[in-house]
């Protein structure tokens, strides 16, 4: 397609690092509205997001590289050379979650009702990123014979030359497309939203595993073999694992709603020692020790 979408004062722009930098602005800029309309502290929001791209972007490009390990041998120095793209959703995921609930927690945020507020920005600006990929030609899809394949012939994509010229599954507009009416319907669920806290956020979750477990089967740049089973993916078997975790992550969030815990709940030690009659230092009684 155009790996190259334009260049600037000599210096080519590639689509993929194009949509890459969109996604991320489009989603401060969603952040931004919301904290906004809803008087929330703006510079708190903002340190979750610079955790959240920071962290996100790490662990994608670990992600890819643990999959794709064989692109990197000899040559470890390019890892860091994001030109070629190489970066993985679920190897972003797990680090930009605990980034976020960090953050959350230390700013005095309330992590699951934050969640759910900002959910529809995910699959918003992966749908971006989406269209990058399919400009790039990374993602893409097996040979098919349906009317809707498309043909990549540039041998500057990241499609193997004996794929080129073939009609191929254009799985990364199908993502996109998915995303893009995943984040429309959550941005509706949201204004008569009265699912306890967090469960919209893990339904978002849910519905992008499931989809990703299926419609992964349809790409024909992942290595299969993954646990030993001759078909699963390493994106499949990440995807496996978000389905798996849902219901019990559901379930944690709904025992939670049922005992009004509170969404940031004090330390550990803080809880066994009015529990066992201790007294802290700001609690006891002057001159007492």
């Amino acid at each position: 397609m155009y790996p190259v979408l334009f260049f600037a004062f000599g210096i080519p722009i590639g689509a993929y690092g194009f949509f890459l930098t969109m996604a991320h602005l489009v989603g401060l800029g969603m952040l931004v509205r919301g904290a906004r309309k809803k008087g929330e502290r703006l510079g708190a929001y903002l340190d979750i997001a610079f955790a959240v791209i920071v962290l996100g972007i790490l662990g994608s490009r670990a992600g890819y590289a643990f999959t794709h390990w064989n692109e990197f041998q000899g040559q470890p120095a390019s890892l860091l050379n994001l030109k070629k793209g190489g970066l993985s959703f679920f190897g972003g995921f797990a680090p930009a979650f605990f980034g976020f609930l960090l953050v959350a927690r230390f700013r005095k945020i309330p992590f699951l009702v934050t969640s759910d507020w900002l959910c529809p920005i995910l699959p918003m600006a992966l749908a971006l990123t989406r269209l990058g990929c399919f400009l790039k030609g990374c993602c893409y899809g097996s040979p098919t014979s349906f009317f809707w394949g498309v043909r990549y012939t540039r041998l500057d994509s990241k499609v193997p030359q004996e794929l080129l010229d073939l009609p191929l599954h254009p799985t990364q507009l199908g993502e996109c497309l998915f995303l893009l009416l995943l984040a429309l319907s959550l941005h509706l669920v949201q204004k008569v939203n009265r699912l306890p806290p967090g469960i919209l956020a893990t339904l978002t979750v849910l519905f992008y595993s499931l989809y990703r477990f299926f419609f992964d089967f349809l790409r024909g740049d992942l290595d299969r073999g993954f646990w030993g089973i001759s078909w699963l993916a390493p994106t499949q078997a990440a995807a496996f694992l978000g389905i798996a975790a849902s219901p019990f992550v559901a379930w944690v969030c709904l025992k939670l709603h049922q005992t009004q815990a509170p969404l940031s709940p004090e330390p550990f030690y803080k809880k066994m020692r009015r529990k066992w009659g201790l007294k802290t230092s700001r609690e006891r009684p002057e001159g007492k020790e």
